[in-house]
């Protein structure tokens, strides 16, 4: 459409998109991309489903024919050519309404597969760079990754930001920041009113957040008004705050609530905690219906190689540094990384 506005990313050269959305993906935003990902979210697709193969209620196809048609209740997705320049084509139903559940889902697991194609992978972690170092901070979800992070990056000297939730890595050991706006929760509120750092607006933004969440339960009102939890990218919040692009793995910290210490473990230990705190990432691929219909109708895309290559470039990452367990029973394991951990390697 003329005239019609272009969003382009390219993330670490891996992943180029152009879209007609913003897909709130401010630190990747580029002049111009050769891209590998076109995303277009239109009124309507109305694809001609009389020579196309059905399975199911709502997906159409032809074998091999590269492509797959959705139509559902008021939605539609197309998409075409996984393995080469994707097209991803969705109505504007499916792109609102689902937004919280479909389009989200679908989305990351065309970027994880675009990812895999290129020998790198997602991650479900935290991490931060000192002198090139990256450590990475393992842990399921609401444990406290990013508040230990910025905790870290807070006191830590020289210390920069890479990622608070997902993280890109590679076989030989490198990590790519993946900026994301971060989720608000109660405990990421009060590590960042306790920096020094934070601005006056965010500051009064952020005790705003901290009184809506202590009474969103009771008060249908502002649960109504509000989104919650709130999400707010980490250079809105933290001023002067230094984003690393890529840095060399050197410590790998699985988080967990329990007695002080610290225990060293081999790779294969924790490949296997990897593989349970990373499932979210997985799941993407493997239970996202749209993604595995697409595979069924096209033999050429096989999503049982994607999920081996996942784990050789896991395994492979994780034999390029040293991990750890960090227990903490009050989750102070930013003092912990930063007394027992980082004086082993800068």
């Amino acid at each position: 459409m003329a005239g019609e506005e272009i969003w382009k990313y390219n993330i670490h050269e891996f992943i180029q998109i152009t879209s007609n959305v913003d897909l709130k993906n401010k630190f990747f935003e580029v002049e111009s991309v050769n891209p590998n990902l076109i995303i277009n979210v239109k009124d309507g697709i109305n694809y001609d489903i009389s020579k196309c193969n059905k399975v199911g209620w709502d997906f159409y196809g032809i074998p091999d024919a590269d492509f797959l048609y959705y139509r559902g209740v008021r939605s539609e997705v197309f998409i075409k050519d996984l393995k080469g320049c994707t097209e991803l084509t969705v109505n504007n139903a499916f792109f609102n309404r689902n937004r919280g559940l479909s389009w989200d889902s679908l989305l990351s697991a065309v970027l994880f597969l675009k990812l895999l194609q290129k020998n790198c992978s997602f991650i479900h972690s935290a991490c931060f760079s000192v002198k090139n170092s990256s450590f990475l901070l393992l842990a399921f979800p609401d444990t406290g990754k990013t508040s230990t992070i910025i905790s870290i990056i807070e006191q830590q000297d020289n210390a920069e930001y890479l990622s608070d939730d997902l993280t890109i890595i590679d076989k030989k050991g490198n990590t790519y920041c993946y900026p994301i706006p971060i989720t608000l929760s109660s405990k990421v509120i009060q590590r960042i009113l306790n920096n020094k750092k934070v601005g006056l607006k965010q500051l009064l933004k952020l005790k705003f957040y901290s009184f809506l969440q202590r009474h969103l339960s009771t008060n249908y009102i502002s649960s109504r008004l509000f989104k919650f939890p709130p999400k707010e990218y980490i250079w809105d919040i933290i001023k002067n705050i230094k984003i690393a692009k890529k840095a060399k793995v050197n410590a790998i910290c699985l988080l967990e609530y329990g007695e002080d210490g610290v225990e060293k473990v081999n790779s294969g230990h924790m490949l296997k905690k990897v593989n349970l705190t990373n499932t979210e990432i997985v799941q993407h691929l493997t239970t996202n219906p749209i993604i595995t219909i697409y595979s069924y109708f096209n033999s050429k895309m096989d999503l049982f190689h994607y999920l081996k290559l996942y784990q050789e470039i896991t395994e492979s990452f994780l034999n390029k540094a040293e991990s750890f367990i960090i227990r903490s029973k009050k989750g102070t394991w930013h003092k912990t990384i930063k007394e027992q951990i980082l004086p082993c390697y800068i």
